[in-house]
């Protein structure tokens, strides 16, 4: 029960991230101008950007330390195990907390538009609060981390992503309501709000703790050096993949003009529908097949991936259909605004589509002991996908550079999956995967009875 209640909580999150995301950029699209959401979408790449690169895997890393100190190597592994405890988790919280700061400031005092391109800068200003935002966001990913290595992953996925979501949602319906049009300062002050009220709440909730870490920075500067180092790994296998597709928003503002943004971006939310199936089945089957791993079964649990890859697809390409209605009618309300949205979707959502035909391979061969040839493989695509937004926009466009991002994250996906039918000998595709209800009822079935008869690792 534990487990599933974990599974509902881990898909609660991810559903809020996608759906917050593309609900919101869709309301400001119908409410404000492409100028106008191209800055604000470009402001929200930098603060997720800025925000997530200051953890350096430590929101992944911490779990793993605060449930085994002894994996720190040198001094910190000699503390007593309370004292890491409480050290690991000081240190994450301080060392975030530096490295958001020296970001922040550095976004803040370039008004005069030294980083960021000055077309992009001119009219749209708001750096400090861009900066701000990014702040916050480090310190509520961290928070977040935090509570999900106390296990408290409730707290963890409403602080995190549930709440700021909801809020600005809110906001924008009340904005359409009311038929106001929001303004791109508002709006970042807006979203400073929302970002930094789970963090209030969590220092009023959570008072003593806070305290408590603040005694034990004498523990916490002996391991911070080794949480960074050890997270960093964490940083590759599970932040790197979301951080370089959202950096791509970010290359678009700083190549082209607020309207690429705006189109580029809504395009990549609507994509983001494709992969929701397989994440949320992922989530779920990975302490299965970490489990089943453990004891050398991995390769009985091929028929349950393959058909959740099957049915994560199937559920990806109707999500897709629907996001392309959605960018042609988008397109029919407002036109000439937001032309050659459906197109750059289109390519987008194709790429998705065949890496979650694939499968999750790279979760697969994470689980299965694996990292570093996963580390190396999202490297490689993330520098390709980086090069390739920065090389193909100012040449070909939007269309091209979108039909580069369907094609790098489709060869990741083929390499991923190579790399788990040489080396592990299963296969997550769905291409003549058994399909049909009743076989996924014997699927769901044989997966029960295999975790029956398998010890927990």
């Amino acid at each position: 029960m534990k487990v599933a209640n974990a599974a509902a909580w881990s898909a609660l999150g991810r559903l809020s991230a996608v759906c917050g995301a593309a609900l919101s950029s869709l309301l400001l699209a119908l409410l404000a101008t492409p100028d106008d959401l191209g800055r604000f979408l470009f402001a929200q790449s930098i603060a997720f950007v800025v925000g997530s690169s200051c953890l350096f895997g430590i929101s992944h890393g911490v779990i793993l330390f605060l449930n085994n100190p002894a994996l720190l190597p040198g001094r910190a592994a000699g503390l007593p195990r309370g004292s890491a405890r409480r050290g690991i988790a000081a240190a994450a919280v301080f060392v975030s907390l530096g490295l958001a700061t020296l970001a922040a400031s550095v976004i803040a005092v370039d008004e005069l538009g030294l980083l960021w391109r000055p077309r992009l800068n001119s009219g749209a200003g708001g750096w400090p609060l861009v900066a701000t935002w990014a702040w916050t966001w480090s310190l509520r990913l961290a928070a977040a981390g935090l509570l999900r290595a106390q296990g408290d992953l409730r707290g963890a996925v409403l602080s995190e992503s549930v709440s700021f979501n909801a809020l600005l949602v809110l906001l924008l319906v009340g904005f359409a309501v009311s038929g106001t049009t929001p303004g791109y300062r508002e709006l970042l002050v807006a979203c400073n709000a929302f970002s930094t009220a789970p963090l209030l709440l969590l220092l009023f909730t959570k008072g003593r703790w806070a305290a408590t870490l603040l005694a034990h920075s004498g523990e916490a500067a002996k391991i911070a050096p080794r949480l960074v180092t050890g997270s960093a790994p964490m940083l590759f296998a599970q932040g790197l993949p979301r951080l370089a597709n959202e950096l791509t928003i970010t290359v678009v503002g700083l190549v082209g003009v607020p309207r690429d943004v705006a189109v580029y971006g809504l395009a990549f939310r609507a994509s983001q529908f494709v992969n929701l199936p397989v994440s949320i089945f992922s989530g779920a089957m990975t302490p299965v097949i970490a489990r089943l791993n453990a004891v050398g079964r991995l390769p009985m649990a091929e028929t349950e991936l393959r058909w959740m890859t099957q049915a994560s697809s199937l559920a990806g390409m109707i999500l897709a259909a629907i996001g392309f209605g959605a960018c042609v009618a988008l397109e029919w309300a407002k036109p000439g605004e937001y032309s050659g949205l459906a197109m750059v979707l289109a390519a987008l959502a194709t790429g998705r589509v065949l890496a979650t035909i694939i499968g999750p391979a790279d979760v697969l061969l994470s689980m299965a002991g694996r990292q570093r040839m996963v580390m190396m493989i999202v490297a490689a695509w993330a520098a390709a996908a980086v090069g390739l937004a920065v090389v193909v926009t100012p040449l070909a466009g939007l269309l091209a550079m979108a039909g580069a991002q369907a094609a790098a994250a489709t060869v990741r996906a083929l390499v991923c999956w190579r790399a788990a039918r040489g080396g592990l000998g299963v296969r997550t595709d769905a291409l003549l995967a058994p399909t049909g209800i009743a076989t996924a009822r014997r699927s769901v079935a044989g997966l029960e009875r295999l975790l029956e008869n398998t010890e927990p690792c």
